[in-house]
C-alpha cells in the first residue's frame, strides 16, 4: 500500500491511499463470507456456495464496496497508530477509484493537533506564587452559626411576623409563569428576595394574604422581569420562632466526637483550610496554564472549538434551567437572542479552553507522561462503574472504550498539573 500525507493547513491533513489489488483480495473473501447470508441459492448449503455464483447473485459492485469498507475500517486506524498521528474527530472519507481488478484509491481528510513550540513551562510555573491561606475567626463562627441553625428547634407563633422569624409562605404573580404558585420557607429578612419583598410580609399573621408590587432592578437576569414593576399575592402559612442551642461543650458533643467546643472549632478551621487550599490550588493551576498559553502562538483546530462551544452552551442551558427555573427556549426568547448568537459569545472562551487542552497534550508528549491501564480502570470503577449493579448493566449504558480514552486524558492532564504545581512550589 502506498500512502501520501499532505498538509492542508496547520491543523488538517489529507492522506492518499493506493492499495494494490492483491491486498484487496483477502477482504473480498470476507465480503463473500459475510454477504452470503443475504442470498438463498437452491441446492447449496450456507457456506458452500461457489464464489462465482455468489458474485452473480449479489453483484460485483456490492461485494467490492463491502470489501473496501472493511479494508478502510481495519487499515486506516492501524495507519494512524503506526504513524503516531493524533487525529481529532471523525475523518472525511472519499473513494477516488474502486474497480474490479484495479488498485483501490481513497482519500482521508482529518483534523490533527497542531505543532506547538512550548516555552519554558516549568520556569513559568515557578513564577506563579503560592497563595497563603488564613482562616479567620469570622469564618469559623459562620460555620458554627450554620451548625446551630441545623439543630435549632421551632415553636409556632400566633403573632404578627417579625424580622428573624422562620416563616412558610406561598406566593404567585400573574407576570411569572402564568401565575404558578411557589412555596418557600426562610428566615424573614434573610430570604434573599428581590427589593422590599420581605419587608412587605412583616406584620402579617398566619393565614393572612397581601397583594403588593416590587420594582425589579434593571440588571435582573430574567429580562422579562428586569426593570419592571411586578405584582405579587403572598399568603403566610406558618410563623415560627427559631431557638438556637447554646454554643458550648454539650453542643460540640452533639455535633460529633468532640470533647469540647474548642475541639469543634479546631475541626472546622481544618476543614475550611483544606477547602480554601483546594480552591487556591485550582486558581493557581489555571493561572499557570494561562501564562503558558499567553506565550504560545498556534492555530487551534476549529472542530475542537466547535465541540467546546457546544459544551459551554449545554452547561449554560443546565444552569438556566436549574437557577432561573425556566426552559432554555423561554430564556432565549426573553433575552431576545438565539442559540447561534449565544455560541458567538462563547467563542473567545472556547478558543482559550482548546488552546490550554492542546498545550497539556503537548506537555504530556514531551514529558512522556502516561496513564497506566490500572490507573484508568481504577478511575472508571470509582467514578462510573460503581453506580451500576453489575458490569453487564454498565456495558449496556456506557461505551467503555470511550471512557478509557477520556480517563486516560484526565489522568495524564492531572499528572501534568502536578508536575507544574510542584515546579511552582
Amino acid at each position: 500500500m502506498e500512502t501520501e500525507i499532505k498538509n492542508l493547513s496547520k491543523t488538517r491533513i489529507g492522506i492518499l491511499f493506493e492499495v494494490p489489488w492483491e491486498e484487496i483480495k483477502p477482504f473480498l473473501k470476507r465480503a463473500f463470507s459475510q454477504l452470503e447470508s443475504e442470498v438463498n441459492v437452491p441446492g447449496f448449503r450456507q457456506g458452500k456456495v461457489p464464489e462465482e455464483i455468489l458474485e452473480k447473485k449479489i453483484g460485483r459492485e456490492k461485494i467490492l464496496s463491502f470489501a473496501a469498507e472493511s479494508f478502510i475500517r481495519e487499515k486506516y486506524p492501524q495507519f494512524i497508530r503506526d504513524r503516531k498521528i493524533e487525529v481529532i474527530g471523525s475523518p472525511q472519507l472519499s473513494v477516488l477509484k474502486l474497480a474490479w481488478g484495479n488498485p483501490f484509491c481513497f482519500k482521508v481528510v482529518v483534523d490533527v493537533l497542531p505543532e506547538v513550540q512550548l516555552p519554558d513551562y516549568k520556569k513559568i510555573a515557578q513564577g506563579v506564587p503560592v497563595e497563603k491561606i488564613e482562616v479567620s475567626d469570622e469564618k469559623i463562627m459562620e460555620t458554627l452559626k450554620w451548625l446551630q441553625q441545623q439543630r435549632a428547634t421551632f415553636n409556632e407563633l400566633q403573632r404578627k411576623a417579625r424580622l428573624g422569624d422562620f416563616i412558610s409562605i406561598e406566593y404567585r404573580s400573574p407576570q411569572i409563569e402564568n401565575g404558578r404558585i411557589f412555596k418557600d420557607e426562610f428566615l424573614l429578612g434573610k430570604g434573599g428576595f428581590v427589593g422590599n419583598f420581605e419587608e412587605e410580609i412583616q406584620g402579617l399573621r398566619k393565614g393572612e394574604e397581601k397583594r403588593f408590587q416590587i420594582d425589579f432592578p434593571k440588571d435582573y437576569p430574567r429580562s422579562n422581569l428586569a426593570g419592571k414593576k411586578i405584582e405579587f399575592l403572598v399568603r403566610v402559612n406558618k410563623i415560627q420562632e427559631m431557638k438556637l442551642p447554646p454554643l458550648d461543650d454539650d453542643f460540640a458533643k452533639s455535633v460529633g466526637r468532640f470533647e469540647n467546643l474548642q475541639g469543634l472549632k479546631k475541626s472546622i478551621k481544618e476543614g475550611i483550610f483544606m477547602e480554601e487550599q483546594n480552591t487556591a490550588n485550582l486558581r493557581r493551576r489555571e493561572k499557570i496554564l494561562e501564562e503558558i498559553s499567553q506565550k504560545c502562538d498556534f492555530e487551534v483546530p476549529q472542530n475542537l472549538v466547535d465541540v467546546e462551544t457546544q459544551r459551554l452552551v449545554e452547561d449554560f442551558r443546565k444552569e438556566v434551567e436549574k437557577e432561573l427555573k425556566m426552559s432554555f427556549t423561554d430564556y432565549l426568547k426573553n433575552a431576545k437572542t438565539t442559540e447561534e448568537e449565544l455560541k458567538k459569545t462563547f467563542a473567545t472562551r472556547s478558543v482559550r479552553n482548546v488552546k490550554k487542552f492542546v498545550i497539556l497534550r503537548e506537555i504530556v508528549r514531551k514529558e512522556n507522561i502516561q496513564a497506566s491501564n490500572r490507573e484508568i480502570e481504577e478511575k472508571i470503577n470509582q467514578e462510573v462503574l460503581k453506580k451500576y449493579p453489575d458490569i453487564n448493566t454498565a456495558k449496556k449504558s456506557v461505551d467503555l472504550e470511550k471512557l478509557k480514552l477520556y480517563y486516560k486524558s484526565v489522568i495524564e492532564n492531572e499528572k501534568v498539573m502536578q508536575l507544574l504545581t510542584k515546579a511552582s512550589s
